[in-house]
This record gives structure tokens, sequence and C-alpha cells, in this order.
């Protein structure tokens, strides 16, 4: 079994707290208020091949909520991974590189193994060496460029995943 997870936390302008944290639940996502300036909202799907395009979907329709929403926070931490459950455990920490993607590679709990979106801008670099679990977290500003970049790199991910 294959999961797909993308936490993003949301950290908002001063008053919109609240107005972004219904916006989010009206469109079916799982949001929890982390401070009085921060929600953090977590996508969880489970990964089936029939279902690769629904959860593209819902990728898009993120990318569209985040779009929308841009003027209700200053800036969001994303993170983006695939655990997948039942292979080998002992797998090294690792980076891989494809298609323009670097992918963090690390032990799970109870047999699963994680492969997170690590977001180094030379990736070819650090192939095969381990590198530090901030990597994977990137801090964006409610800039589109920035938005559609991250939901690109998810959706390239998705394509990817080993």
């Amino acid at each position: 079994m294959e999961e797909l997870n993308i936490l993003i936390d949301f950290y908002c302008t001063m008053g919109n707290t609240s107005k972004l944290a219904k916006y989010l639940r009206e469109r079916g996502f799982s949001i929890r208020q982390i401070s009085y300036d921060a929600l953090r909202m977590r996508e969880r799907v489970s990964i089936e091949p029939a279902r690769v395009q629904l959860i593209i979907e819902r990728v898009k329709a993120l990318s569209k909520t985040m779009e929308e929403t841009m003027s209700m926070w200053n800036h969001a931490c994303v993170e983006a991974w695939i655990e997948v459950h039942g292979r080998r455990r002992g797998e090294n920490r690792r980076v891989l590189s494809k298609d323009g993607v670097c992918i963090y590679v690390r032990p799970g709990v109870k047999g699963r193994t994680v492969y997170k979106v690590a977001w180094i801008d030379a990736c070819r670099e650090v192939v095969d060496q381990p590198i530090p679990e901030s990597t994977t977290r990137k801090c964006i500003q409610s800039r589109l460029e920035e938005v559609r970049y991250i939901i690109e790199t998810i959706e390239k991910f998705l394509h990817i995943h080993p």
C-alpha cells in the first residue's frame, strides 16, 4: 500500500486565519489551527493505479485553492512524501534524482519506506548521500509562480514515484 501525503502550514495575514480555515474546510481539506496565525492542512490519499488521475485532480484543486487564497496568507511551508508499506526494512538514507525532482529516501516505522520531495537546486551533487531533513520542507511567499512551482513538482513526483 502506498500513501501520498501533502502537509502545508499556512501563516496567515492579520485577521484571516479563521477565514482561510473556513474556506479550506468548505473545499474538503482537513485543517487544524496550530497557532493564532497559522493553519496546518494535511492531505493523505491512498495511491492506487486506478485513482492516480483523481489524485492529480485533487492536487490541481489544491493549487487553485492556494491561488484563490493568496491574499489570506503571507507564506506557506510545504512537505510532500509517499509512504510505501511493506518494503524491506533498513533502506539507507539517500537522495535520488528523477526527471528533475530530488527524492529523499529514508526508512520509516513499522516496515515503511518514506520517499520525500527534497527541495534542492543542485540535486545531482548530493545523489546517494544523506541530507538534512530540513531540505524536505519548502517555504514560499504568497506569489503565483512559487505556488505553481510547488504544485508542478508534486505532480511530477506523483508520476515518477518509486
